[in-house]
């Protein structure tokens, strides 16, 4: 294929009630299909229905230089991925996912209740599906095959996580045998179980550390929108410090919210991405509650702010978040962190802090305080691996046996539970 007959082709956007198309000219120089889905996607009139010609355009074809006898393939898969694409995305916008994600301790769970409570939306507790399901994903094989699929199913829907949804089980299975033919539609047929239950439409899920895969949730669900919640450092390690089974180390806490932030500020650049500060939703949530329904395409409900009880929440960090929103936590970490804690939250995450909105106020840390911090990260590593090398040996392995998995962690915490009462 020549220059000639690659100047031109269709660039297709996916609206939710229609297909439109146009002709881009394509750059004979640089032969560039990245630009043909950001023209075609300027020319939507409206961003968020049309944001799936902007995505495949991003997914499908990479930002490189394509020599002309390369093109025809480019194209060809363009168009096989557009084709799956169409088949997944023709839902109705009140049926586009929503995920929260962040660090731990970042106000995942008040922020999931707050939605869960609109007459339209059900966020489901957390499933963990990155940890237990698609990081094993080479274990497991293809869903495409029928025993394969079986396998997983009788293996999750045996976890605590699904239990904990309190939906029919026989029902949940038969139909992800029935839709769950590869991992995104399996991990979409598992949430949108759960809100019919719920007798709600819009269905998600909240789990923090499924911050390590935002861009995989941007590319599967181009109508869905990831919502990432940041709180400030120095209050996510206070409050770590003596959460049974959490980091409990300032060093190690510190890294944590650097690394689950960063990952998930990879997405930044999608549509589907939407920045909230939990500080600004404590201090105004009517306001911020009204920006997120907004993206959402949903009408604000006063009820999101009324507080619940959710039966399903047994420790006490989690009916916490059912309470009434408040801002007595704000900066809490000014009482609960010794200055030299301070230090080493600013001396790990400080570069990039104001990026988020927050300031470094403290000191550089001494060399002391360093070798102390240090010291103690690694000792609480290594004790944390001794004690749950059950479960660590499992994942590691990528077994199959979730629920020996799941227990042995369980046993881990219960240990952390009892030490701390």
């Amino acid at each position: 294929m020549n220059h000639r007959t690659t100047r031109r082709f269709t660039a297709k956007c996916m609206h939710p009630s229609s297909i439109t198309h146009w002709r881009v000219r394509v750059d004979s120089r640089l032969q560039d299909p990245v630009a043909i889905g950001h023209e075609a996607h300027t020319r939507c009139s409206e961003t968020r229905p049309n944001v799936l010609g902007y995505a495949l355009a991003k997914r499908y074809f990479p930002p490189r230089k394509v020599a002309a006898g390369d093109m025809s393939n480019v194209l060809a898969r363009g168009r096989d991925q557009f084709k799956r694409a169409q088949m997944q995305a023709p839902e109705p916008l009140l049926n586009a996912p929503i995920f929260i994600v962040g660090a731990p301790r970042s106000g995942t769970t008040l922020l999931r209740n707050m939605l869960n409570r609109h007459p339209v939306i059900a966020i489901g507790p957390e499933t963990d599906f990155n940890h237990y399901v698609y990081s094993r994903r080479q274990s497991f094989g293809s869903l495409s095959e029928s025993q394969n699929r079986q396998r997983l199913v009788d293996a999750y829907l045996a976890t605590e996580h699904v239990r904990k949804m309190r939906v029919d089980l026989k029902a949940l299975r038969d139909t992800l045998l029935r839709e769950g033919t590869s991992y995104e539609n399996f991990f979409a047929s598992l949430l949108r179980f759960y809100a019919q239950s719920q007798g709600k439409k819009r269905w998600g899920e909240k789990t923090p550390r499924h911050a390590f895969m935002t861009e995989t949730l941007c590319d599967w669900y181009v109508s869905g929108t990831v919502i990432h919640l940041v709180r400030d450092p120095r209050d996510v390690v206070a409050s770590s410090l003596h959460l049974p089974g959490a980091t409990n180390n300032v060093l190690g806490g510190a890294y944590l919210w650097l690394h689950c932030n960063l990952e998930a500020r990879k997405a930044h650049d999608r549509p589907q991405y939407l920045l909230i500060r939990y500080e600004e939703l404590v201090k105004q949530p009517e306001q911020e509650l009204r920006r997120i329904c907004a993206v959402l395409g949903v009408e604000y409900s006063p009820v999101m702010l009324l507080p619940n009880c959710d039966p399903a929440s047994v420790l006490p960090w989690y009916r916490r978040a059912e309470e009434p929103v408040t801002t007595d936590r704000l900066g809490k970490w000014r009482d609960e962190l010794t200055p030299d804690h301070v230090a080493l939250v600013e001396w790990i995450v400080g570069p990039h802090m104001p990026s988020f909105g927050y300031e470094v106020v403290g000191r550089a840390p001494t060399n002391l305080a360093i070798f102390r911090g240090a010291t103690f990260a690694a000792f609480d590593a290594v004790k944390r691996r001794i004690t749950e090398f059950p479960a660590a040996w499992y994942y590691f392995t990528r077994s199959t046996n979730l629920v020996k998995e799941e227990n042995a962690r369980h046993r881990f915490r219960k240990r952390f539970v009892t030490s701390v009462n």
